[in-house]
């Protein structure tokens, strides 16, 4: 049943596409230490999108608040920059963050099934095979569901672009956003700082969403790129203490990726601390 646990969670890392990929693809990668890890509300086990043991590198869940705060921060952004109105805002936060509950739910379904399944649904390639092709099949469907959501209120360009960051289910990216939250920067520095991290998410999103079957030299190129800007934008708007926050809740993608200074970074947390 391990076993089981561990290719259920390796499906999922490799199937969803988060800008928690965002690590060179000829790096290893680690298992977290969970005697090095803080507290975290709920316990050491998050969850979440795929969530569970061995989910690190996609973000832990962060409280149902925090969540929330994020969801809206970042749907909000997008509204932004697409030139909504408030009716049409406001329909993009509520459908996003519905997409969110509904997406968690169904990935935690389908984890579950798995999981049951277990040693009884056999192994090997096939298995693997059936295994992500679910993974897949579930993430196209809660997409559809999101983008026809967003088409009620927007035009279908709009939506196009919409999807484009929020499309991904990033935990990485809602993580990244509570920690801006907890700055309390100022109106216009946390607008900046936020619209960095969307370009970011975005842009990683679009790399992975080759699949395995996509150019890895390309697919590295792109995500170490948008790392390099990433990092150039946020030393715009933060200083020294306040980036290190931001790129702790990046993991190897962040502090790790070229610019950004030395040294593995943790996940987001639920409970921010300034």
């Amino acid at each position: 049943m391990r076993a089981v646990k561990i290719l259920v969670s390796s499906l999922i890392l490799g199937v969803t596409v988060a800008p928690a990929f965002a690590q060179n693809d000829s790096q290893p990668t680690e298992r977290p230490n969970n005697n090095d890890r803080p507290p975290r509300e709920g316990g050491d086990r998050p969850r979440g999108p795929g969530g569970g043991p061995g989910m690190g590198m996609m973000g832990p869940q962060l409280s149902p608040e925090a969540s929330k705060a994020a969801w809206e921060a970042e749907a909000k952004g997008v509204a932004a920059s697409l030139g909504l109105d408030a009716k049409q805002t406001s329909a993009l936060i509520d459908a996003y963050a519905a997409a969110r509950l509904s997406h968690t739910a169904a990935m935690d379904a389908l984890r579950k099934k798995l999981m049951e399944e277990g040693d009884d649904a056999g192994g090997g390639r096939e298995r693997m095979t059936e295994m992500r092709e679910a993974f897949e099949k579930l993430n196209t469907t809660e997409k559809g569901k999101l983008e026809r959501a967003i088409k009620d209120a927007t035009s279908p360009e709009q939506a196009k672009k919409a999807m484009e960051p929020l499309g991904t289910f990033s935990r990485q990216w809602d993580g990244m956003v509570d920690a801006v939250l907890g700055l309390k920067l100022d109106e216009a520095k946390q607008a900046e700082t936020l619209k960095a991290i969307e370009k970011y998410v975005a842009a990683t999103g679009k790399a992975m969403s080759g699949g395995a079957d996509a150019d890895r030299d390309a697919r590295r190129l792109a995500m170490t790129e948008a790392r390099d800007a990433l990092n150039d934008s946020l030393k715009k708007t933060l200083n020294e203490e306040q980036l290190k926050k931001v790129q702790d809740t990046m993991g190897r993608g962040g502090r790790g990726g070229p610019g950004g200074p030395g040294g593995a970074g943790g996940g987001g947390r639920g409970n921010r601390d300034n």
